[in-house]
């Protein structure tokens, strides 16, 4: 890994501490990246040390704060950056060629590259990058998970949150009783009892609120808003709402 950090990061030289603290970022994502998915390793950047992100984000340039993104921009370019992350720490940034030797395999990088550029600048025809663009793009850690970060402390700076994808055992069972409205146990609204959604510990609420309430609770386990049981599977009345949660927490 000392290749990226001597070529990457030379204004993090100053002192051995910092130095010392890169690479070991470095080898962290090297190990986790060999058993996690793309976007298990997604979850897992983001909740790595905060006092090291804005470490690294303080001592580079900030590389989009031209204006500010919109969700899709900012989702799509998470997306490309958390995959080229993942790709280079799955030691798959060097191909061999006819010849035999190792050399960089530049079109995911100029991919990624032309991507942020154009959110930056705004552009949106297909015309490719200059040199200069490229050369400018690549002085911003364009080998490195700290672009990425940059990223998510913006996306911080927005109140927009990414949580690690949660996993739930989620049951079908058709409602055999009339329909009737019940009141959500959390936002207290009127609901049908056909699109309610029932947890392990019975208590009832509506998609939204349980949506909320998982994304914005932190433990290993979400608890139940009312009793506080860690939720570890959901009841479901129709398919339709079946698929959206299942979309979203399996």
């Amino acid at each position: 890994m000392s290749f990226i950090i001597n070529r990457v990061f030379p204004i993090y030289r100053e002192t051995v501490s910092i130095e010392n603290r890169i690479r070991e970022f470095e080898i962290q994502c090297a190990n986790k990246c060999q058993n996690l998915t793309p976007r298990e390793f997604k979850c897992w950047l983001y909740e790595v040390e905060i006092e090291l992100l804005k470490l690294f984000a303080e001592r580079k340039c900030h590389y989009m704060t031209s204006r500010d993104l919109t969700v899709h921009e900012i989702n799509q370019c998470i997306n490309k950056i958390t995959e080229y992350t993942y790709r280079i720490y799955r030691s798959n940034y060097f191909i061999v060629t006819e010849n035999g030797h190792d050399e960089e395999d530049q079109s995911f990088e100029d991919e990624m590259v032309h991507l942020l550029h154009s959110i930056r600048n705004g552009i949106t025809s297909n015309e490719a990058p200059t040199n200069e663009m490229l050369a400018a793009a690549l002085e911003n850690d364009m080998r490195s998970a700290m672009l990425f970060y940059n990223v998510m402390l913006s996306i911080n700076s927005r109140r927009e949150i990414i949580v690690p994808r949660r996993k739930f055992d989620i049951k079908l069972e058709e409602e055999k009783e009339e329909e009737k409205e019940i009141e959500c146990f959390i936002c207290l609204e009127n609901i049908s009892n056909i699109t309610c959604i029932k947890q392990n510990c019975s208590h009832e609420c509506c998609a939204t609120c349980l949506i909320k309430t998982i994304n914005a609770d932190k433990r290993p386990k979400p608890l139940c808003a009312m009793c506080r049981t860690p939720i570890e599977n959901l009841v479901v009345k129709t398919t339709n709402i079946k698929n959206e949660l299942c979309e979203i927490f399996t």
